[in-house]
Formats: C-alpha cells, sequence, structure tokens
C-alpha cells in the first residue's frame, strides 16, 4: 500500500495526541453556545474552545419587535457580554424590544372622509384614493397644513403621530339660473365648466303643470341636461295650465259625471242625484259630511271629491182591491214616489181597465203623475173593452153611462168579427157631402148613413159596411157602419195596439169628411191621422154601436 506524504503527517499527528498526557486533551476542550432567540429567527449554535470568547452573531428578526440584548439567563436580567470566556456550554437568550405604532390620519378640506391608519415606526403610509371636491382637483397629501412639503409615501417613514393635508386647486365654474315664471328664481348654482348641471327637482306653480326646462325666454330651445355647461346661462320654466277632477261620490245614488276643471274655477252645482228611499240634502267636501261647499264661493285649487249626503224617505203601503178579480199584492212605496203600476187582475167576461183611487170609481189613479203621501187603498174596475161580443166582434169601447155620445141607450162598440178588411175609394172626389163630417165617438153612424145616400158612387166604403151582415146563434147583424175619426183612434188605442184582433197594419178610412177632394185616414203601422184623396184606395173596418 502507498502512502502519500499528506497521509504520513496525520500519522505522526495522531501518535502524538495519543501518547501526551491527559491533562492536554482537557486544556483543548470544546464547549458548545446555544442561542435561544424567543420565537425570533434561528441563530446557528457555536462551538467554543475552553477560555475563547463566542462570536457575536447577527441579530435575529421577530416580526413588530425590536432585538434588544442576549441575556445569559432566562429571565432577561443579565446582558451576555461577548467579552466574557466560555468554561462550559451556555445558553444566551434574545431579549426584544416592541416597535412602536402611530396613528396616520388624513384632512381632505372637504367632506370626504378616509379611515385612520396605524403604522408602525419606520413603516410606510399606505397612499389612500384621492378625495373628491366639487369645483376642485386634488394636488397631493402634504405634511403641514400649510401645503409646503408633500408627503412622498415610497419614500417617507412614519416616525410619529402624524396628520396629512389634501391639497386643492379650484376649477373654473359658471353660473346656471333657474327661472321659474313672472321672473321668480328658483335657484342658481355654480356649474363646473365642461361637466353638466344636475336637473333640479320640479318646480309648482298654482293652477298649472310644470312641462320642462328650455335654454330661452321663448321656450322653443329644450335643455339638454346631458349638455355640457361652458358659461354662464339661466334655464326657463315652461307650463302648461292644470286640469283638476272634481269627483262627486253619491254613495250608493244615481251616478254624476266627473268634471275636469281648471285652477280657481267654480263648480256648477250638478242636478240632484237620485237614491231610492233617500231625499238627497247637499254636498259636502268631506266624507262625514260636515264641511258644507259653498257653489257661489268654493274654487278649485286640486283634485277634489265632493260627498252626497241622505235623509231618509219615509215608506206607505199601497194597497190593492181588485174588486172582485184575481188577487194583487200590496207593495211598499217611499214618500213622494210613483207606484209601479202591478200586473192587471183577471176577472170573468171582463177586461181589466184602470186603477182608481175610491171604491165609486171616480177619481182615476195616474201610475205616471201621482205620487204617494200616505197609507192608500187602489181600486180595480173592469171593461167589456178587448172582450168579444154576441156577435164575435172585439168591442173597443165601454161608455158605463150607457150613451155613446149621439147615441142613447148604446154602450158599446164593436169591429167586425171577421178579417174582412178591402181595399175601396171613400166616395166622389171633389164632392161635398153635407152632415158627413162628424169626428166624435157616436159621429160614424150619422156621417155613413149621409155618405149612403148623398153619394151614389158604386163601392165605396161606406157601402161595404152599410152592406156587411152576419149571423151568429140565430141572430143576424146587420147595423155596421164606417168609423168616425176618433172611433178609428179608439180601435188603434184599444186593440191594435194590444195586439187584439189579428187586424193587419195598413192604412184605414174613416168616415170623417175634411173636404170635397179629402176625407181623414188612419195608418194602423203608427196610429197616425192622414189626409187621402177620396179617389184613393184604402182599408176598412165595419164597426157597429149596441
Amino acid at each position: 500500500m502507498k502512502l502519500t506524504a499528506s497521509s504520513a503527517v496525520l500519522c505522526i499527528i495522531m501518535l502524538f495526541f495519543t501518547s501526551c498526557p491527559n491533562t492536554v486533551l482537557d486544556e483543548l476542550s470544546m464547549h458548545v453556545v446555544t442561542f435561544n432567540s424567543n420565537s425570533g429567527s434561528l441563530i446557528v449554535k457555536q462551538n467554543v474552545f475552553d477560555g475563547d470568547v463566542a462570536i457575536k452573531p447577527a441579530s435575529p428578526i421577530r416580526e413588530n419587535y425590536v432585538f434588544s440584548h442576549w441575556y445569559e439567563d432566562e429571565d432577561l436580567t443579565n446582558i451576555w457580554s461577548f467579552d466574557n470566556k466560555v468554561h462550559s456550554d451556555i445558553t444566551l437568550y434574545a431579549g426584544w424590544l416592541d416597535i412602536p405604532k402611530y396613528s396616520v390620519s388624513f384632512n381632505t378640506n372637504c367632506d370626504t372622509s378616509i379611515p385612520l391608519q396605524i403604522i408602525k415606526e419606520g413603516g410606510y403610509i399606505i397612499e389612500p384614493d384621492d378625495p373628491k371636491k366639487e369645483g376642485f382637483t386634488f394636488i397631493g397629501w402634504y405634511k403641514e397644513d400649510t401645503l409646503e412639503n408633500k408627503w412622498i409615501f415610497n419614500n417617507d417613514k412614519v416616525i410619529s403621530e402624524t396628520t396629512l393635508y389634501a391639497n386643492w386647486t379650484s376649477l373654473p365654474t359658471s353660473a346656471v339660473t333657474f327661472r321659474t315664471y313672472s321672473g321668480n328664481i328658483l335657484d342658481t348654482v355654480n356649474v363646473i365648466q365642461g361637466e353638466v348641471v344636475e336637473k333640479p327637482t320640479d318646480p309648482s306653480r298654482p293652477g298649472y303643470n310644470f312641462v320642462n326646462w328650455f335654454s330661452d325666454s321663448d321656450l322653443t330651445f329644450l335643455w339638454d341636461f346631458s349638455r355640457e355647461i361652458s358659461s354662464d346661462m339661466t334655464l326657463y320654466a315652461s307650463w302648461k295650465k292644470a286640469y283638476y277632477s272634481v269627483t262627486f261620490l253619491t254613495n250608493s245614488g244615481s251616478t254624476i259625471s266627473t268634471k275636469l276643471l281648471t285652477y280657481g274655477v267654480k263648480i256648477d252645482k250638478p242636478i240632484d242625484p237620485k237614491k231610492i228611499g233617500y231625499t238627497f240634502l247637499n254636498w259636502y267636501s268631506d266624507a262625514n259630511c260636515t264641511v258644507l261647499w259653498d257653489f257661489n264661493n268654493g274654487t278649485v285649487a286640486s283634485d277634489l271629491t265632493l260627498y252626497a249626503d241622505w235623509s231618509p224617505i219615509p215608506s206607505y203601503l199601497v194597497s190593492f182591491n181588485s174588486n172582485g178579480g184575481s188577487n194583487v199584492l200590496s207593495v211598499s212605496v217611499y214618500e213622494g214616489e210613483s207606484v209601479v203600476k202591478p200586473p192587471a187582475p183577471s176577472k170573468s167576461d171582463f177586461m181589466f181597465y184602470q186603477w182608481y183611487k175610491d171604491s165609486t170609481l171616480t177619481e182615476m189613479w195616474n201610475f205616471n203623475n201621482d205620487v204617494v203621501v200616505s197609507n192608500i187603498t187602489l181600486f180595480a174596475k173592469y171593461t167589456k173593452v178587448g172582450t168579444t161580443s154576441e156577435s164575435g166582434g172585439y168591442i173597443f169601447y165601454d161608455d158605463e153611462d150607457d150613451y155613446v155620445d149621439d147615441l142613447p141607450g148604446v154602450r158599446f162598440l164593436e169591429i167586425a168579427p171577421d178579417n174582412i178588411s178591402t181595399s175601396m175609394i171613400w166616395g166622389k172626389f171633389d164632392y161635398s157631402i153635407e152632415g158627413a163630417d162628424g169626428t166624435e165617438i157616436g159621429s160614424g153612424k150619422q156621417n155613413t148613413d149621409d155618405i149612403v145616400i148623398k153619394d151614389d158612387t158604386p163601392n165605396k166604403a161606406g157601402d161595404f159596411c152599410t152592406e156587411y151582415s152576419i149571423t151568429r146563434n140565430g141572430v143576424t147583424y146587420d147595423d155596421w157602419y164606417l168609423p168616425s175619426i176618433d172611433e178609428l183612434m179608439l180601435i188603434y188605442k184599444n186593440l191594435k195596439s194590444n195586439n187584439i184582433g189579428g187586424i193587419p197594419s195598413e192604412w184605414y178610412w174613416t168616415s170623417s169628411e175634411v173636404s170635397p177632394k179629402k176625407a181623414s185616414a188612419v195608418t194602423f203601422g203608427g196610429g197616425n191621422i192622414y189626409l187621402n184623396s177620396k179617389s184613393v184606395k184604402n182599408y176598412v173596418i165595419p164597426v157597429r154601436a149596441f
């Protein structure tokens, strides 16, 4: 095995030490110096020969603390001097001091507030967002209120309680004036040039509604509030007349239309509403009907509701005596109201005629005009009108006095039982018949006699009636004649308009002459009287009295 020179030297040294006495080894013994950094960064141990000094290491680091000294005891009472010689294993303990912290406040010189910052000594302030101040541009933060030295955030450190002051420079502004009406100024605001003016809350004016703002006094150019302001200016309000609704609350009464009126106008009092069972009293401006509305002096200033006040109407019992006919129920009617006509009672061989106020049937009750003012009883009256006679014809007139005008002892008038109406002329044209001009009830008989005797024209209406004859139950009825105007109108009223007798809606002759050329005729399509030429053909209804 070949030995190098270095190997040989090592062997000689080892032989030297192994051959030395124990006292030499004791003098060259080593000790361990341990560093307890007390939660700081790690410090490496040191091996120190007995009698030598430990080397002072770099100071440990601990967040939010400053290293002060190394101590030889755990209670940190005795500071270790690195001039001391080490004769045994030792542990040194790190001592620490708290780093001071300072509050940093921001004086913005405006309404904007910036939160306080707490910064440790030697730390940097966190630069906040720039504050805002209307009409100004932010320049920066300064160390004193005289704004002489600017704070440099990435350079200046906090060493004490600190206040920073905002510095501003003003922007150019323009005055915007808002005029409402009659020269009145709503407001004047200063606006930074190049920015927009904020639209104000819509102004108010009695009797008007606000429309918009215009840039000229003639109100032709509508102002666009997104437009930038560049100079002083005036904006003018535009108005239109306001219409206010006047509502009439009738409280279950008849409806009154709402009115639309302008400011300051008087309200025309409407027609009093109606309410069944109540009398209208007046209009009030409150729902409790305590404040009476004065239509003579009160004017409209806003939307308005007027309330109707009512007084209950007493009611009365209306009874119906059907005089042997079918029963008719009594009804309750409010004072001053009319009675609703009840269904007609029925009675064998009679037709109901009308209701009367008295049991003697002398004063008829008028359902259109008469009103109830107390408890009353109405009495039924019957007639033969609308029923058929022994000849089979329908009765259209009933005179209880047995005296049909010029026909004493005669009570009824009837039409021919068969629908035998035919079309024929009245008589000779341009020829006057003396005595044939009667119009009233009962005059048709005499008119017809004069026509037949004095006019020899064949196939005329009068001849047809006098020649008409019918036999029923062994009895012959041959006393028929042409009706007068009033008689024919009764036929229309009592029979035709009630759909009795199946009478066609045609033109019919009367026996009433008007002139040598004309006689009266009635259209059953509407019950109107016309003057027709005697040579015209109309229909005929024979009638008789009995």
